[in-house]
Formats: C-alpha cells, sequence, structure tokens
C-alpha cells in the first residue's frame, strides 16, 4: 500500500495549499494510532514474565514502558509534521502574498459568540 501527497508541483497558490491539506490529512490519524499501539505495546509487553524473581515482575514493566515510549515519541513526530505543513501554507501567505508596503499585522483568531 503506497501513500503519496500527490506530485511536489508548485506552480500556484492553490498547489501548494492542496499538498499541504493532502499532506495534513494523511499523517494526522497516524498520530492517534502509533499512540494506541503504544498502549497497546505497553499492555502485552508488562506480561511478559521478568528476569529477577526478587523484583516481582516490576523490572519488566520498566523495560515495557521504555520500549512503548518509542511508539508514543513517533506519534509526536507526526504531530510535529503536521503542524509544519499548516505552517508552511501560512508562512506562505505571510512572506509572499502581503501587498508590497502593505500591512503585515498578524491574523487574529476571532471568538464568536
Amino acid at each position: 500500500m503506497a501513500f503519496t501527497l500527490g506530485d511536489p508541483e508548485f506552480l500556484s497558490t492553490s498547489q501548494l495549499r492542496a499538498y499541504c491539506e493532502n499532506g495534513r490529512l494523511l499523517i494526522r490519524p497516524l498520530a492517534n494510532e502509533l499512540r494506541i499501539a503504544s498502549e497497546e505495546l505497553n499492555g502485552a509487553l508488562k506480561e511478559v514474565p521478568g528476569q529477577s524473581p526478587w523484583l516481582l515482575g516490576a523490572d519488566s514493566k520498566v523495560r515495557a514502558r521504555i520500549v512503548s515510549l518509542h511508539l508514543k515519541h513517533a506519534a509526536e513526530g507526526v504531530d510535529a509534521a503536521v503542524v509544519g505543513l499548516v505552517r508552511t501554507f501560512l508562512s506562505f501567505e505571510k512572506h509572499f502574498l502581503v501587498p508590497a508596503g502593505g500591512s503585515t499585522r498578524k491574523k487574529t483568531f476571532t471568538i464568536e459568540g
């Protein structure tokens, strides 16, 4: 199964926006999947008998946590990639779509009630 964002042809604003949006929609669900897999792996590895009978399985639990945290770290990497895709287009707007001598005011988030 091959996942792709499409050809990186950046000849228009809409192509750049579509590329960033496609990437965000493609990889964003992977973060939650990796977080869930991390918890599942941790649960499975906790059940492996410990190597030292004096520690009553505590060593196995610690090793399980160490191993499963790598999947959680991978999920955080996916989060960072998604944020990078969003920021790419926002940065493009800021640096290239502002008219010469125009206002560079930051956009604000408006809460409507």
